[in-house]
């Protein structure tokens, strides 16, 4: 299947500011992904809060925005991308539209003005361009008007070369918009950590998507929110036959008590559409509940949290899962997390591959896994599933599914040498596994699964002398700063 051609511009989220559960792992992965679409001829443009990444850095995307990881900031930024895109010498074209911050007249005039007006803290986003640096003022990062970068010739592409561009064309023609730009715009959600992902179901829930026509890559909408909302993913198991912990979901104190008290305790608070575990945690009675389950409400943005059965001790392990849109899956590594369940696996020690599955449990988790990937609807690139068996009975329950790259993927990349996130991105746009060479052995495909003769430990580090006062007791939600 050959790569899309369709596509001219994708947009790639960073995931922001380095925070405990998301740090250098998903700067590694949004620089592979922007390498990987630059070297397929992608005009990329980045968006990340955070200027000290190497994924900032001027010659990994065309235009690099250093910008808050809001709606309004990406909404903005958006715009002026798909404006950009309508013509094909870089002139700020409306397509057909009329954005909200835009009249009629001199729309270049008026996005200088808004250029301007960014420095006083409104919802305006100025990119960095022509890979110039911006200090503040206007002048330091213009609109293009066709001038040469200042970096080299093969650091940024002049758009008046592209073909159906205003250079192309005879003088005095004027093409319309289909047949200048054929090229649609694209936003690859799935390399950024939860921020980005968290943004691109913002951005969609609010239209913003689809009233610039920009398409999700990698993951649909459909996909992110079956597997990030707790009771999608719960009904979306059963359906297919896989057992879950058995849970109820609640987005209010009194559902929370109502269930707990049916089901026993100690029971564990999952909030839906967070990071690293955050505000979940395990009550052991009414009281800690009732805090937990507030703390959670408050920093879920769906306001939703899953109660679930205990099932504290039992074995933990994560497989991490490649899929293509020709519907090739793979297991790219199986990982067991030292610390049973009831321990985050950020703050757990792991080790991959898994060290106690039989071939016959392996084989099952393995299935289970693809089918998941399936059910989800993860079209293409990584993803990872996690599960929980009872090491008294071998009772397999599912737990959770990441859609993205995740942490877990910085370490299966680094422990079998497949470049997870430099992969995702070429499925993303239209490639196969069969496609795309292996990087370590230059011989075999990326279909193959990779298979290693050595273990690979990671051991969390923890910097509690740095947060005075803070509970030191390991538990659902991570705490550990590095690895």
């Amino acid at each position: 299947m050959p790569r899309r051609n369709d596509i001219q511009k994708i947009l790639v989220i960073g995931s922001g500011p380095i925070v405990i559960g998301q740090s250098a792992e998903f700067d590694y992965s949004g620089t592979q992904a922007c390498k990987a679409l630059k070297q397929e001829g992608y005009e990329v443009v980045l968006v990340n809060s955070n200027p000290a990444t190497i994924m900032t850095d001027p010659e990994l995307a065309d235009r690099t925005y250093i910008e808050p990881l809001t709606r309004q900031y990406v909404e903005e930024i958006i715009r002026i991308e798909a404006e950009m895109l309508a013509d094909g010498n870089g002139e700020l074209v409306p397509q057909g539209l009329k954005p909200r911050d835009l009249g009629s007249g001199d729309v270049r005039a008026k996005a200088r003005t808004l250029q301007n007006a960014s420095s006083t803290g409104t919802a305006e986003a100025v990119p960095y361009r022509n890979n110039v640096v911006r200090t503040g003022g206007a002048e330091e990062a213009p609109f293009q008007d066709n001038a040469a970068p200042s970096g080299t010739a093969e650091d940024t592409r002049l758009r008046g070369t592209d073909t159906g561009s205003e250079a192309t064309r005879p003088e005095g023609s004027r093409a319309p918009f289909e047949s200048k730009r054929p090229g649609k715009f694209a936003l690859l959600p799935t390399v950024g950590g939860q921020t980005a992902l968290n943004l691109a179901v913002d951005l969609a829930d609010a239209g913003v998507l689809d009233r610039y026509n920009v398409e999700l890559i990698g993951a649909k909408l459909e996909a992110i929110k079956k597997a990030e909302d707790r009771l999608l993913f719960k009904d979306a198991m059963i359906r297919i036959g896989l057992e879950v912990a058995r849970s109820a979901l609640v987005n209010n104190l009194r559902d929370g008590l109502d269930f707990a008290g049916k089901l026993g305790f100690p029971v564990l608070i999952r909030p839906s559409f967070t990071l690293g575990g955050t505000g979940g945690g395990i009550a052991y009675n009414r009281e800690e509940l009732m805090e937990i389950l507030t703390r959670g409400l408050d920093l879920s943005p769906v306001h939703e949290c899953l109660i679930e059965e205990s099932v504290l001790g039992w074995k933990e392990f994560e497989l991490e899962v490649m899929r293509d849109l020709a519907d090739n899956v793979i297991i790219i590594c199986s990982i067991e997390n030292f610390d049973p369940m009831g321990v985050h696996t950020g703050d757990s020690i792991t080790v991959a591959p898994a060290q106690t599955l039989t071939d016959r449990e392996y084989q099952k988790m393995r299935d289970a896994a693809i089918a998941v990937m399936r059910e989800i609807g993860v079209e293409t690139g990584g993803s990872n599933v996690q599960f929980a068996i009872n090491p008294q009975d071998g009772r397999m329950v599912v737990i959770e599914m990441n859609p993205r790259v995740s942490r877990s993927s910085a370490l299966a990349s680094k422990a079998t040498g497949f470049p997870i996130a430099k992969i995702a991105a070429k499925l993303a746009v239209g490639y196969t596994l069969d496609e795309i060479p292996n990087d370590i052995t230059r011989k075999t495909p990326a279909c193959f699964e990779p298979t290693i003769d050595y273990v690979v430990v990671k051991i969390p580090k923890w910097q509690f002398e740095k947060f005075p006062g803070a509970d030191e007791t390991l538990g659902p939600q991570m705490k550990s700063v590095g690895e």
